[in-house]
């Protein structure tokens, strides 16, 4: 055979035993997520449902025992969420508001929507319920076959490329995050930026862009998977990379230009996912986290005992088995994904083999960024110098989630361990001594795990006493991790001496079985039929949205209760069942708001949320109440549902407008008294004209004289400038209501439509019931209670009004003056959105440009440095 055949067929067969690994990847990502994927299950905590009202009524009935596993913003946040992304893409609208909770929030600067992120596509394609299970599948697919390809790229044979992407494929972040899209996701990319980055800097000159081009998407792509916080740590390791192969290699062009590859690497990653990063910025300015304290933030610190983890991943319990004390270490309440790391027992014995025999500077590397990641996890003064040194940090409180590092590092680590003993079993002294180091190790370690489980024993006889059954868990943790790393051990050193590969497959596999075994018994697959409980109470509110919006008065629920999540419906649930709520759940929204609802909260029910009494809630458009509470005869809400599924009140017919023209405009001198007037329980919309506290005063009193607008409104106001605190009258219709109707065109746009009343309003505390459509006169001040934020735009006849921020976080329009209008468009057009958009596109356009340049298997490497950092 002549030597290109030889070639050729070396090439083939290298080709096939990868994709064999490949293969066995996509194994490991289906069969543990079967059950979701081809059978009558779903990757949410659905059954979480039956312990909330209404549903928890029909738990018996339902075969409920207990919930599987209660991660509830899986439910209460990225269920609805993704729900809602999926069903407008399918309907071809690109979702950049969420009118269905907090009176209306921005939902593509929220981060976690993730709506330009491809994975979410998937909820526009089929149910959201089987998307959560299929989306989780290719994410660990993906992830995998990316860091088999980064250690392939490092020069690591395939047997250890293997190993590392088993443990990384369901490390402990991702196995606790796996229900919530957007933390999983993100750093699932890292693999994949470094190879093209390590692809890039081998390249010759001109044959790096398609690899600058693939590291851009990436960047980009853990931008858009939705979370910045993770976000940040994913950047952070690949700047400590390219610092570290700069400063490590051999200084001359070839490091310039590596840096600049790096570069281009961030900047159109940045770029790319601009039509993100934009709008969430301009959400943060103005959110409710607008800066943490650091001793806040370290509130949020790994307790070190947490360190063991890595070991025994159950050692403090797990909320599956309903033994979980570990969530009271520590000076705040931690749940059991806040703290889960672990990557394998056999992962860590290699990684500590690998420091002790593999010395350079790829092992000291990792090791180091290890070390990195605990004082950050740890709460470490570090995170101090990083408050300081880096814009946004203090915006990010959750320093535990730093062991993302080392949930990364320890796979790296392991491959390189691996590696270390396939090149000496081809000395037999070396092999020996190998060996005999990787004895010592795993024998230090079992030791070190012993301690740290008589350590927790002792810790948790307080929390057993209270009712945890702990019993011998940590005896259970210890037993079992050094059961997996003895047999591993032993399995290695026969598959070294003997030099037969099925030892090594038996190894491989036995560390699949290890951390699928930890996945598949943290991850909730719960059956289908808890999706959509029977709910009398849903079902008669559906209907009511339903009849309300066709009479052009869409409302809002109040859900309250003694206990947050037993006998009330969360916030954000009701949004999974199309009805909208004036709370809201999430970790970035519009602070004004938050801070008005503040103010008309009171914790009379055991918990501080919205008084169902204050007046600003049927200003708020609210018609209905839920919750097991009695209410008393006196309110005007009425009871019609009891059927065992709690309390549904509701208001009597229009006595709810979200929308209405104001008969009085009052200035406030600052926020303090637009916030001190607006929640004012005096000021009853349904027994006193309607009035408008407007923030902007200089604006509103200009319009009033026309000196900037060209629109005299000084018939309607009164003549003179109007003072400080001072009130306008605008119309004529005394006390009479004056409502508008409401018509919704989509999540981006809605129409008001001016509405007057048939007959004269009755006197007592009664309301007007029958309306004609009528026209906008010039001067009329309208009143919108969704919230305010930049980007809505007004439209008066088809030209556009400025719009007023009114009772301190909602929006106001002023009738300009010319003929009568028979409509009032509100449309969501965001200028960060589309200075996003444009500068995707544009990074879109270069990177495909730029992967089209060379085809890549053209590609020339340069000469190796020996080994990559």
């Amino acid at each position: 055979m002549r030597a290109a055949e030889v070639k050729t067929c070396g090439r083939w067969t290298g080709i096939w035993r990868s994709f064999r690994c490949l293969l066995f990847l996509a194994a490991l990502a289906l069969v543990p997520l079967s059950p979701c994927l081809f059978g009558d299950c779903v990757l949410l905590p659905a059954d979480l449902l039956m312990v909330m009202q209404p549903f928890s009524a029909h738990s018996h009935e339902m075969g409920f025992s207990r919930v599987s596993n209660p991660i509830l913003d899986a439910v209460q946040q990225f269920w609805p969420w993704r729900k809602y992304a999926g069903e407008q893409l399918r309907q071809g609208t690109i979702p950049l508001w969420n009118p269905y909770m907090l009176s209306g929030t921005p939902f593509v600067a929220n981060n976690q929507s993730a709506v330009f992120y491809p994975e979410t596509w998937l909820f526009a394609l089929m149910t959201p319920e089987r998307a959560f299970g299929w989306a989780a599948a290719l994410y660990l697919f993906a992830s995998g076959s990316f860091m088999f390809c980064l250690l392939r790229t490092l020069s690591l044979r395939r047997r250890a490329a293997l190993l590392g992407a088993v443990a990384w494929m369901y490390n402990g972040f991702v196995v606790g995050w796996m229900c919530l899209p957007s933390f999983r996701s993100v750093p699932g990319w890292l693999p994949l930026i470094l190879c093209a980055y390590e692809k890039a800097r081998r390249s010759s000159p001109g044959g790096q862009w398609p690899w600058v081009a693939l590291g851009a998407l990436a960047v980009g792509l853990q931008f858009l998977a939705g979370n910045l916080h993770i976000s940040f740590y994913v950047i952070l390791i690949f700047g400590l990379y390219v610092l570290a192969t700069a400063c490590f290699g051999r200084r001359n062009h070839s490091t310039l230009r590596s840096l600049g590859a790096a570069a281009l690497i961030a900047a159109g990653g940045v770029a790319l996912a601009s039509i993100q990063l934009l709008p969430t910025l301009e959400l943060v300015a103005r959110s409710q986290r607008r800066g943490v304290t650091y001793a806040d933030s370290l509130t949020y610190r790994l307790p070190w005992l947490y360190v063991f983890a890595g070991l025994m991943p159950d050692l403090f319990g797990n909320p599956v088995d309903y033994n979980h004390w570990g969530c009271f270490l520590g000076q705040q309440y931690r749940a059991y994904t806040e703290t889960a790391w672990y990557t394998g027992a056999f992962t860590v014995v290699l990684a500590v083999f690998a420091l002790v025999r593999h010395p350079s500077r790829s092992v000291y590397f990792w090791g180091g960024l290890i070390v990195l990641a605990f004082a950050l996890a740890l709460g470490s003064p570090l995170n101090l110098l990083f408050r300081v040194a880096v814009p946004g940090f203090r915006q990010l409180p959750g320093i535990n989630r730093a062991i993302v590092m080392a949930c990364f590092a320890l796979p790296m680590l392991a491959a390189w361990g691996v590696q270390r003993l396939l090149e000496s079993s081809r000395e037999p002294g070396s092999l020996s001594t190998d060996l005999r180091a990787l004895r010592h190790v795993l024998a230090a370690l079992v030791v070190v795990a012993f301690g740290g489980a008589v350590w927790a024993w002792m810790v948790s006889a307080p929390y057993e006493g209270g009712g945890i059954p702990v019993g011998s868990q940590p005896w259970i943790q210890w037993a079992r991790f050094a059961a997996l790393a003895v047999v591993s051990a032993e399995l290695v050193v026969l598959a070294l001496r003997q030099g037969r590969p099925l030892w090594a497959g038996a190894v491989l596999l036995l560390l699949a079985v290890d951390v699928g075994y930890f996945g598949a018994h943290f991850i909730p697959l719960v059956s289908a039929k808890y999706v959509r409980p029977p709910s009398e109470i849903v079902s008669r509110l559906e209907a009511m949205q339903d009849r309300a919006r066709t009479l052009g008065r869409p409302f809002r629920l109040l859900s309250v209760g003694q206990n947050s999540l037993r006998d009330r419906m969360p916030p954000n649930v009701p949004m999974i069942f199309g009805l909208q709520d004036v709370q809201g759940s999430d970790s970035l929204s519009y602070g004004r708001y938050a801070q008005l609802l503040a103010a008309v909260s009171d914790e009379r029910l055991g918990f501080s949320q919205p008084a169902w009494d204050h007046p600003l809630a049927r200003t708020l458009g609210v018609a209905a109440l839920v919750g097991a509470i009695d209410l008393p005869s006196s309110t005007q809400f009425r009871l019609t549902l009891t059927e065992g599924e709690g309390r549904l009140y509701v208001l009597p017919p229009f006595a709810w407008w979200r929308a209405q023209r104001a008969s009085y405009v009052r200035g406030a001198i600052d926020d303090a008294e637009m916030l001190r007037l607006t929640t004012d329980a005096q000021q009853d919309p349904a027994r006193w004209s309607p009035v408008a506290f407007v923030e902007d005063l200089k604006r509103l009193d200009s319009m009033a004289h026309g000196s900037d607008s060209g629109h005299p409104m000084g018939a309607k106001l009164g003549q003179g400038p109007c003072p400080r605190g001072g009130w306008w009258t605008v119309g004529s219709f005394g006390a009479q209501l004056r409502p508008v109707f409401l018509q919704e065109l989509g999540p981006n746009a809605l129409r008001l439509l001016p509405a007057t009343p048939t007959r004269p309003a009755p006197s007592g505390n009664e309301y007007v019931s029958t309306f004609s459509l009528a026209r906008f006169m010039p001067g009329d001040f309208l009143v919108l209670h969704d919230t305010y934020f930049p980007g809505w735009r007004a439209y008066v006849n088809g030209e556009q009004a400025p719009i007023l921020c009114v009772d301190y976080c909602f929006r106001g329009v002023v009738v300009p003056d010319g003929p009568p209008a028979d409509r009032v468009d509100f449309v969501y057009e965001p200028t960060s959105c589309k200075l996003g958009g444009f500068l995707s596109v544009l990074a879109l356009a270069g990177a495909v440009t730029l992967l089209t340049l060379r085809r890549l298997s053209a590609d020339r490497r340069l000469p190796s440095e020996g080994e990559a950092t």
